[in-house]
């Protein structure tokens, strides 16, 4: 086995020059052996021998030598070729024996398995020469016997045809190798078609499979999930039944809660009318009490007027008290003037200086009074300031009161509208029950249709459940087989590869 793989791993140079090179070294030992047994008869020479011996293995050793340094070369054919060439023209040449001339045609066969037409030509053309010239010498060296003349006829013959059958032989290999070429190269292309053909339907098999496996997978995951769904189906349709057992005898309660209702609502439905009548009565009194606060909004937007004007008189007090203690003061100054100057007047002016006296005293007085008054005038101001702060913090009190009030209307106007909506509610409600009734009575029927419905679906859950099992069942086996089918999509490809 090892052999067959180094063999095989070889190139076809390789082989050829190899196989040439045994033969020719079984050749040239066959034929020194042969040189030998004839020294050891006495019919040799040792000397001739050992020629025909160095003749015959030299170039064998140079040949295997070249052949071991590089194994490809095209030098091994043409060592073969001169080598032997050197060997057969010595042995033809120097021996009486007719037949050595056969030892060509071992070579002759051999060459042919480097199938090269010119180089098996070239060879016989120089064997046919050579076996002619050989004949010719023979014959010119004494004359031929008739059996003689045939045997070298023979001998003529025999290199010719054996020359022939080589170069036919060549051609021939040569032939069926190239037809055998092309036929392996179509087989290759059809081969490699099909082996692109069966790589692209095992990969389409293995994304197929893959895609199974996945969707086989999902199938398995859907089929779990089923059975646990209809196991739970089947559980929650028992509770179902028993829930509807229960239900009917809660809907018995549930008629009586509703007629209590009902009664509630009319009682409901009475206390609202009496609120909206006192609601709209608050509207009236909230109503009255918005137009005494815009009453009171004008007297007392009048009366800021009428302090404004007040402050403006006062203001005008001011301006007059200024104008009479700047009158004193200039009557001060003329009676000051006067007094003077009745004093430079001496007795003629004692008169004038009583006169200028009183009136120094009487603008005293008056500047005594315009104090008084301005003091007056002042405390007066600043009251009436206190007064127009305090009416203006009242009326934004009243307008905040206003505010209030109109807040209130709002929030009377909103409770009588959600009162009127509540009131509309309750109506709605007690028409509502009235169908809540009529619905509770269809409650129960349809609570003892689908107890008997839940009865039905049980039984068929129950089958759906067995039939979950088995289709689970079903998606293993289907698992394997595309398991197995897998794998050996994955062992083609491997093969092809």
């Amino acid at each position: 086995m090892g052999t067959n793989e180094s063999l095989f791993n070889k190139s076809e140079t390789t082989i050829r020059n190899g196989l040439v090179v045994i033969c020719y070294l079984v050749v040239s030992v066959i034929i020194s052996f042969a040189y030998l047994i004839e020294a050891i008869k006495g019919n040799r020479t040792v000397l001739y021998v050992l020629l025909v011996c160095a003749v015959a293995l030299l170039p064998v050793a140079a040949n295997i030598v070249t052949f071991k340094k590089n194994s490809d070369t095209s030098l091994v054919k043409h060592i073969t070729a001169v080598g032997f060439a050197v060997l057969y023209t010595l042995v033809i040449f120097t021996t009486d024996n007719r037949l050595v001339f056969t030892y060509v045609i071992p070579m002759m066969i051999a060459i042919t398995v480097y199938m090269d037409v010119s180089y098996s030509i070239k060879l016989s053309i120089g064997v046919i020469i050579e076996n002619i010239i050989q004949v010719a010498y023979n014959y010119s060296k004494k004359s031929f016997t008739t059996d003689e003349i045939v045997m070298a006829e023979i001998q003529i013959l025999i290199i010719i045809v054996v020359c022939i059958f080589s170069i036919l032989t060549t051609m021939t290999i040569m032939f069926i190798n190239k037809k055998c070429t092309e036929e392996i190269l179509k087989e290759s292309d059809k081969a490699t078609s099909m082996a692109d053909a069966i790589v692209e339907v095992a990969d389409a098999v293995e994304n197929n499979v893959e895609t199974i496996t996945e969707q086989m997978k999902v199938l398995d995951t859907s089929v779990t999930a089923t059975q646990e769904a209809m196991e739970e189906i089947t559980q929650g349709i028992t509770e179902t039944a028993n829930a509807m057992q229960e239900q009917l005898s809660s809907t018995e309660d549930i008629q009586k809660h509703i007629d209590n209702m009902e009664k509630m609502s009319g009682s409901i439905a009475h206390e609202m009318r009496q609120a909206y009548k006192a609601l709209e009565e608050g509207k009236g009194s909230m109503k009255k009490l918005t137009s005494h606060i815009a009453n009171t909004e004008n007297a007392n937007n009048e009366a800021i007027k009428e302090l404004g004007t007040l402050e403006e008189f006062t203001e005008k007090m001011k301006s007059i008290i200024v104008l009479i203690e700047n009158i004193t003061t200039q009557t001060s100054l003329l009676a000051l003037n006067a007094s003077i100057e009745a004093a430079r007047a001496g007795e003629a002016g004692k008169g004038f200086a009583v006169v200028a006296s009183e009136i120094t005293s009487l603008a005293n007085q008056t500047q005594d009074a315009t104090v008084d008054i301005a003091e007056l005038i002042e405390n007066f101001s600043g009251e009436l300031l206190s007064v127009i702060e305090t009416i203006n913090v009242l009326i934004d009190n009243i307008k905040e009161q206003g505010i209030v009030v109109k807040g209130t209307m709002t929030s009377f106007e909103n409770i009588a509208r959600r009162t009127e909506n509540v009131q509309d509610r309750v109506t709605t409600l007690a028409e509502a029950i009235d169908e809540l009734v009529t619905a509770n009575g269809n409650i129960v029927n349809s609570v003892q249709t689908v107890s008997a419905i839940s009865q039905e679906v049980s039984a068929h859950s129950s089958e759906t459940l067995d039939d979950s099992v088995n289709n689970k069942d079903i998606v293993i086996k289907i698992s394997g087989i595309v398991d197995e089918l897998n794998e050996k999509v994955k062992e083609l490809k491997t093969v092809q590869r």
